[in-house]
């Protein structure tokens, strides 16, 4: 019995480091001490990876400005960046799953080489999450709300913060919409051709 637990903790250390060299390009020191930064707990306080895991809970402008500002914050970590492609599909979602069920510090227990890959798959999940968040909140249930408010709101009070939200989300965008409008020029081009 004590030979096959031996023989299954290898394999499953064997199965982390393979796991571990297929992000190992996206693995630099600072990333590493980033994504450790995301778990700490300073002065009682949730960690900041538990902030960003945080769903809305509400609808309304206030919840949209919070799920736009977790959202800019995973930008700013390049969540979108992340290249989880080489996985396969069902050990993506095991990473995933364990990272929305563990604790920070549950997190910090694991070894760099299941907590590393572990936090840049939830990131990546987080991102698109989030993202369909803040661009759905608006178009959804919501909607509806914002729009029977506006009867009894003046328009200025209302109109103004859902301004301000589509335009940050305006401005977080721009990059790709613009990487994403040279591609298709030069494929238009390419078609000339």
């Amino acid at each position: 019995m004590e030979t096959l637990l031996r023989m299954i903790g290898a394999a499953r250390g064997q199965a982390h480091r393979h796991v571990e060299a297929i992000f190992a390009d996206q693995l630099t020191a600072a990333r590493r001490a980033e994504l450790d930064g995301l778990l700490d707990t300073e002065g009682g306080r949730s960690s900041e990876l538990a902030e960003l895991r945080r769903r809305a809970t509400r609808t309304g402008v206030r919840e949209l400005r919070v799920q736009v500002t977790r959202y800019l914050r995973l930008l700013e970590l390049d969540a979108a960046k992340i290249d989880a492609s080489a996985l396969p599909p069902t050990r993506r979602r095991t990473l995933e799953a364990m990272g929305r069920r563990m604790s920070a510090q549950q997190l910090r227990r694991l070894e760099p080489a299941r907590r590393h890959p572990l936090l840049l798959v939830l990131l990546r999940a987080l991102v698109i999450e989030r993202g369909d968040e803040a661009v759905d909140e608006p178009h959804d249930g919501p909607a509806q709300r914002i729009r029977a408010a506006r009867g009894s709101l003046p328009g200025a009070r209302l109109r103004d913060p859902l301004l301000t939200v589509q335009s940050t989300l305006a401005v977080a965008h721009r990059p790709s919409w613009s990487e994403k409008q040279s591609s298709d020029e030069r494929e238009g081009q390419g078609d000339q051709n």
